[in-house]
């Protein structure tokens, strides 16, 4: 009767071991997802990179041809606007007579 006065019920000792085996099959999940998850992880990531090495192959664009081509010739060749956008240089005393 006395270890029955320091609070050692059945009830509490059920919670203890479904606590334990909560977190072992939480940690198992976690383990399980992350082995199966991983790899696919890099399989698709591999792929993506060789998907965009061939079509860069077809194109036969790389770094440096990018970098020739300049903006504003695209936007020159593709005004839609009939307005002059020259840019005129004009100095502070001019415009101040």
């Amino acid at each position: 009767m006395e270890y029955f006065n320091k609070g050692y019920k059945v009830k509490k000792e059920m919670k203890s071991i479904l606590l334990i085996l909560g977190i072992v099959f939480l940690t198992l999940f976690i383990v399980q997802g992350l082995f199966t998850l991983l790899p696919l992880g890099i399989l698709a990531y591999a792929t993506y990179k060789c998907v965009k090495f061939i079509k860069s192959k077809f194109i036969k664009l790389n770094k440096r041809d990018n970098a020739r081509i300049s903006p504003f010739k695209i936007y020159n060749k593709s005004s839609k606007y009939g307005y002059n956008d020259e840019v005129i240089d004009v100095e502070y005393e001019e415009i101040k007579e």
